[in-house]
């Protein structure tokens, strides 16, 4: 049974000045997820990138940061430790070499920010947070701990339906991320990545973005999950 949570109001903003970027595809699914936790915290924000025919890609995700975040007063400022993630699936992305487009972009502009700030500690402000084979399997993890039979999904007609089919009622934007931090363990213990170093069948780095977002919002998803229950 689900118990829907109440409506809280965004907290105020931290102390910490540090800001995530999550830059997402403009469909609905990661958009509303990432906007659960952005509704809580002040530090977070997500920004969908809309589809061109109904779909995105790495590629546009990198045109749109290029044209948006670089150089713009709104731009992640490496000595507040700002992040920026981008949310893609593997899909077909992958194979086209767009991914590793994206990879590629975000190592320029960390090396040129290092290089920049080298009196300050070193970390990765742009990163990837690639699904495979979509988002959905991150949805999968705030459930179960345990990777998906591969002859259950092959049943399925996709991967999302596999999901949905796994989670009663299916994914409850309102209700489920509140799990974040079951998912976050289900899902680092079960991350493998290939010989070529993206994430492997139903693995998902998601959980390293939410590993940056949980401190912000813990309290309250803290008291939330309390008072529901799945």
């Amino acid at each position: 049974m689900i118990l829907r949570v109440k409506n809280y109001k965004k907290q105020e903003p931290s102390r910490n000045a540090q800001k995530i970027f999550v830059v997402c595809e403009g469909n609905a699914t990661e958009p509303n997820y990432f906007e659960f936790f952005a509704g809580l915290s002040s530090n977070l924000s997500v920004i969908p990138i809309p589809s061109e025919d109904g779909k995105s890609d790495p590629v546009k995700l990198k045109e749109w940061a290029e044209a948006h975040l670089l150089g713009k007063n709104t731009s992640p400022d490496y000595r507040e430790h700002d992040l920026v993630w981008f949310v893609v699936d593997t899909d077909e992305w992958q194979a086209q070499g767009k991914i590793a487009e994206l990879r590629d972009f975000c190592a320029v502009l960390n090396s040129q920010e290092r290089s920049r700030y080298s009196n300050l500690p070193v970390y990765d402000m742009w990163n990837v947070a690639q699904s495979n084979p979509q988002f959905e399997i991150w949805h999968y993890y705030h459930i179960y701990d345990e990777k998906p039979d591969s002859a259950e999904v092959s049943q399925s007609a996709s991967f999302k339906e596999y999901v949905n089919s796994k989670i009663q009622g299916g994914f409850d934007f309102n209700v489920h991320p509140v799990y974040v931090a079951d998912a976050i363990r289900n899902a680092s213990a079960h991350f493998s990545r290939d010989k070529d170093g993206y994430p492997s069948a139903y693995s998902t780095e998601v959980y390293l973005v939410c590993q940056q977002i949980l401190p912000f919002v813990k309290k309250i998803v803290d008291v939330m999950k309390r008072k529901t229950r799945i």
